[in-house]
């Protein structure tokens, strides 16, 4: 299957959030056995989302515009759980303790953003293998914005400015939470 359409079928088919199509030794995307692939939806721009926030396209294209030279080489993610993550959402580094996998590439299919990541034989890594395979991790983008009230609804978080820091698992049931 051609790489963008199987994109679009991601899209298409994936709940928000949630880990998607998963790759050992599949002939869909080479690789060998030692590495495991996903794509999975991680954010959906100019749409209003569950924390009352709208991420404009324009904004975050220029948040990974900034990164694009990491992804594949040094972007990487970190597992940890909901209570964890609360507490940690406004660092701006990554704890390498944690480190789970690795951002090989984002792009955008209509307005989702679409992750390829790339699970590491790291401690968090090896435990979040299973879980993957089982359902049970979402992903979520991480980052500092700054970010103003809408004129029409002021419930409504407009960002303005964005900076991606980590792309983020964590169990589904966690995330119910947030």
């Amino acid at each position: 299957m051609e790489r963008r359409n199987f994109l679009k079928t991601v899209a298409a088919i994936i709940p928000f959030g949630f880990a998607a199509k998963c790759f050992g030794n599949q002939n869909q995307l080479a690789s060998n056995q030692e590495e495991f692939f996903i794509y999975t939806s991680i954010l959906r721009v100019d749409t209003v989302n569950g924390n009352k926030r709208i991420y404009p396209k324009h904004v975050v294209n220029k948040a990974i515009s900034l990164n694009q030279d990491c992804f594949g080489k040094c972007f990487y993610g970190e597992f940890f759980s909901a209570e964890d993550m609360f507490n940690n959402r406004t660092r701006s580094e990554i704890s390498l303790a944690n480190v789970s996998h690795s951002v090989e590439e984002l792009s955008f299919v209509g307005d989702y953003l679409i992750a390829k990541i790339k699970v590491l034989d790291t401690p968090r890594g090896r435990i979040l293998k299973p879980l993957i395979k089982e359902g049970k991790i979402c992903f979520r983008p991480r980052g500092i914005c700054i970010a103003l009230a809408d004129r029409s609804d002021p419930s409504i978080t407009l960002i303005k400015d964005y900076k991606l820091i980590s792309v983020d698992a964590l169990l589904t049931s966690d995330a119910a939470s947030l």
